[in-house]
């Protein structure tokens, strides 16, 4: 009996160590569940943190954004290309607008909004349609000058894809410049009327001047006394430097109106030629002209040619040297090709680097040098008009270099 009563205890022991078991099992589960839950709690605390903050960061780059977007003095607009069934832009849509725009155009954000371009403006030019689907399809931004006929007003633009299938446009009104622009050049054009005008009509009667005044010294020769000779030797050449200063003020009147076609010119022919008219120069100088290799350039050549011949005359006038060195010299750069002639002259002071292109400006006077001021002038314009610049720099050993370029599309 005693055996079948330990039995029975260790039977119930046995069951109440594992419900004690089960009890701990619980406990340490419900302990487990509860930091989790803790875990969870501090998690979404902080995840809820990040979202307030970001939702504040967002908030206030919106409001910024918006601020940017109102504020603006550049007109902006948000659109959607629309293409036919073949895939061709036809019009876009207005998305978005910023005050700006309405301000540059005079349309009003409610008219055109989710309205297409061509809703708005039926004789839009199929220009801007072109150009603006290659943009929002292709995906390559453009920086454009054009007229917008509807508006009557010239703008610059510069558009570029957002996503696929839209973009987005910077623009601003340069209709007043445009128009000062186009004042400007008709004045240049009269002007150059004018010089050329002037320029002829004065020849014939200055013609008749000096051959009277040269009439009058062979014919009355022995009638007029040595100071009445010198008067009129004077007279004389006064005239033939008027007739020069005439006829180079034609020439300079007539590099935009009267020049010829860019054809493909060897500047080495070119040069070649220009030193055969300075030949008898070249030899009374004893001086020594020096040429690399020239290129084939697509050029005015009787424009370029006067412009060697001007550099190189005065290369070989202001030039006291016993022997004058002229070197001519070529390089290519990446968008441009620099010619360079260079002499061991009496130089340029650099103060005066600008002023010597400027028409009839001269450093010295008429009997130190000979010349009439508009050489360089003439240079500067024939440059000028091939899209080039010209410049002077003085050599760190004495005398000049003047360079000038030429751009590659030319």
């Amino acid at each position: 009996m005693f055996v079948g009563s330990t039995r029975y205890l260790l039977e119930i022991l046995a069951v109440l160590l594992g419900q004690l078991l089960l009890i701990g099992a619980l406990l340490v589960q419900r302990h487990r569940r509860g930091r989790a839950e803790e875990a969870l709690r501090i998690s979404n605390e902080t995840l809820e943190r990040r979202v307030a903050d970001r939702t504040a960061q967002l908030r206030a780059n919106e409001d910024r954004y918006h601020a940017l977007f109102n504020s603006m003095t550049e007109g902006f607009a948000l659109h959607q290309i629309i293409c036919d069934d073949d895939g061709k832009p036809v019009d876009y849509r207005f998305l978005e607008i910023n005050p700006a725009f309405e301000r540059l155009t005079g349309l009003k954000r409610e008219t055109v909004t989710g309205k297409t371009v061509r809703q708005i403006m039926p004789a839009i030019e199929p220009y801007w349609v072109e150009t603006y689907g290659r943009v929002a399809l292709g995906g390559k931004p453009v920086h454009i000058e054009n007229f917008s006929a509807p508006l009557n007003r010239w703008f610059e633009v510069y558009a570029y894809q957002t996503i696929p299938g839209f973009f987005a446009v910077f623009f601003t009104d340069i209709t007043e410049r445009k128009r000062a622009q186009e004042a400007l050049e008709q004045s240049n054009q009269e002007l150059e009327q004018f010089a050329y005008v002037a320029s002829h009509d004065l020849q014939e009667p200055l013609r008749a001047i000096v051959g009277f005044l040269q009439l009058l010294q062979s014919r009355y020769e022995d009638k007029v006394d040595e100071k009445g000779q010198h008067y009129i030797d004077r007279t004389v050449k006064a005239a033939h430097r008027m007739q020069t200063l005439i006829r180079e003020l034609l020439t300079l009147s007539r590099v935009n109106s009267k020049g010829s076609t860019f054809l493909p010119t060897d500047f080495n022919l070119l040069v070649r030629g220009v030193l055969d008219n300075l030949h008898a120069t070249v030899l009374e100088k004893k001086a020594e002209v020096t040429c690399g290799p020239l290129p084939t350039l697509q050029v005015d050549a009787g424009q370029i040619r006067s412009l060697f011949q001007n550099l190189l005359f005065n290369a070989l006038c202001y030039n006291e040297s016993p022997r004058p060195l002229i070197n001519i010299d070529y390089r290519e750069l990446d968008d441009s090709h620099r010619f360079q002639v260079q002499d061991n002259g009496i130089g340029i002071a650099p103060q005066f680097h600008q002023r010597i292109f400027i028409v009839f400006q001269r450093l010295h006077t008429e009997s130190e040098y000979p010349g009439t001021g508009m050489g360089l002038a003439l240079c500067k314009k024939i440059i000028e008009r091939h899209g080039g610049t010209i410049w002077v720099e003085s050599n760190p050993s004495g005398g000049s270099s003047f360079y000038f370029t030429l751009p590659k599309e030319v």
